[in-house]
């Protein structure tokens, strides 16, 4: 986990490559499919600049797939996307698996050999519309994310941030303890796999009804 420094630190070095990595790819404001166009282009750029400016900034591969770069061990999600002028961004971009943020930070415990583990995950997201960079610990907000229990896949919910997290470092009042982050991350679970058997539930009894309608007839449609 970073010191509030070291978090301060991570943010106004993005923050200052954010111009010069824009340059780099080339950015247009096309008013159209933004993010898809330009996000890894972003994103994999924003990641060399910073390793290239500093050793302890690397490349993330303890945790597959869970962050784009490392800062001293900790992960950092860079997300970057086209907002409403004035409004800020509402979409629902991909975090990680809700499962990884469950088993990996379990791990933290020390009841595992396996070494790489969860104390933090810093996510990063950029507004190139309205030039605004949030930085927070997804640990620290959880009801922030939004969960599919039939993919496992977690998403921000960019609204909530948007009104709600201020440009630079967000750090909470009340600072979750290990307990109560793992207990946390089950309850979202839990609560997404719920849904997720209602939906499932209300499916089957709407299929079988619509079966049931035609039973004795030669075909069902």
């Amino acid at each position: 986990m970073l010191t509030r420094e070291e978090q301060e630190y991570v943010y106004n070095t993005i923050r200052k490559f954010i111009p010069d990595v824009l340059k780099k790819i080339h950015y247009v404001d096309t008013g159209k499919e933004v993010g898809h166009k330009f996000g890894d282009l972003f994103e994999d750029e924003l990641k060399n600049m910073l390793k290239e400016s500093d050793p302890d900034f690397t490349d993330a591969t303890t945790i597959r797939g869970a962050a784009d770069v490392h800062y001293k061990g900790a992960y950092i999600d860079i997300k970057f996307g086209l907002g409403v002028k004035g409004k800020g961004k509402k979409g629902n971009p991909n975090c990680t698996s809700v499962k990884k943020l469950q088993t990996f930070i379990k791990r933290k415990r020390g009841d595992c050999k396996v070494n790489s583990f969860f104390d933090a995950l810093y996510v990063v997201v950029y507004d190139v519309k309205n030039d605004a960079l949030k930085m927070f610990d997804v640990f620290d907000y959880m009801d922030y994310l939004n969960c599919d229990a039939g993919t496992g896949q977690t998403m921000l919910n960019e609204s909530k941030i948007t009104k709600n997290l201020v440009e630079g470092v967000n750090i909470p009042e009340k600072i979750l303890t290990y307990e109560e982050k793992v207990i946390k991350i089950a309850d979202i679970r839990l609560d997404a796999l719920d849904r997720n058997i209602r939906l499932r539930t209300e499916q089957f009894n709407e299929l079988k009804k619509e079966m049931d309608e035609y039973k004795g007839q030669s075909t069902l449609f």
